[in-house]
């Protein structure tokens, strides 16, 4: 699948989100689909997405994505947070969150 799209304005940026693809500050990328992040026993944790390899900060490092992945109704970004320079965080409902994740093809099946 493509993945599906999701945007968010703050009023000052826009932001993107494209499934397994790629995140957006405008055109700017902050990040490409890395996986699923890794739990300390080093399974995959299915409620947070990685995308990293983003543009080059300005005298810092390239920037990066971690998507919090909630249960919703629909699909939709609901915050969009800087925790560190250039490390962006954001916050995505689906209603394919809702559903137990039992392995990665069922969630790709669902977005």
């Amino acid at each position: 699948s493509s993945g599906i799209n999701a945007e968010y304005g703050d009023g000052k940026y826009k932001y993107s989100l494209c499934h397994f693809d790629q995140s957006k500050q405008d055109s700017t990328s902050i990040g490409k689909w890395e996986g699923w992040q890794k739990g300390s026993d080093g399974r995959p944790n299915y409620g947070v997405m990685m995308y990293t390899r983003g543009a080059s900060c300005w005298q810092g490092p390239n920037r990066s994505t971690r998507v919090e992945v909630q249960c919703g109704s629909q699909n939709e970004i609901v915050s969009i947070g800087e925790p560190a320079k250039c490390e962006y965080a954001f916050v995505f409902k689906t209603p394919a969150a809702c559903i137990t994740i039992q392995d990665e093809h069922e969630i790709h099946d669902e977005l």
